[in-house]
């Protein structure tokens, strides 16, 4: 079986050399909205500076071993709400529900630790993937907003649906 480890971490230890290579791959960036301000970044300090508009986040490393496989990350806290984000930018460790337990574990850090009540998060309609890891943690849809986001798919940008998910403790 995998191991897999959830570290948390600060922006001055991310390995921005690895995400620069991450944000700017057209397949593993398909499905995020902010792909349309990363995509032609060419130098570290503009991921840094992209990734430090995030100054109240929590931050996670997603490692196996000591590899850093992708982040996650609780940011924009308001009123015991918060949002969630996650990437697995090494393309091997897709599909093997990695994302669910990191999405599980990091909602479980919200929750009990930051007295969280609400996490939400927002995604591409066409992210089936990802809507089925965020149910599976827990997460359900609140709202869809049709031609609210663009994607790049298939090597061509399109509009697609945002659909808002919720995780609510009770």
């Amino acid at each position: 079986m995998l191991q897999y480890s959830l570290r948390q971490i600060d922006l001055d230890s991310f390995d921005f050399e690895k995400i620069l290579i991450w944000i700017t791959d057209p397949e593993a960036m398909q499905f995020v909205g902010f792909y349309k301000h990363t995509h032609q970044f060419t130098t570290l300090d503009q991921a840094r500076d992209f990734f430090s508009q995030l100054k109240d986040g929590v931050f996670f490393g997603i490692y196996v071993e000591d590899n850093l496989i992708g982040w996650s990350a609780l940011s924009r806290f308001e009123n015991q709400t918060c949002e969630f984000g996650i990437f697995i930018g090494e393309k091997e460790y897709w599909g093997q529900g990695i994302g669910t337990s990191i999405t599980k574990q990091v909602c479980r850090h919200a929750f009990k630790k930051l007295n969280i009540k609400k996490i939400f998060l927002t995604t591409a309609g066409k992210n089936l993937a990802g809507q089925k890891c965020y149910t599976k943690a827990g997460f359900q849809v609140e709202a869809v907003i049709p031609g609210d986001r663009t994607i790049f798919l298939n090597g061509a940008w399109h509009t697609d649906s945002t659909i808002r998910m919720a995780f609510v403790r009770l």
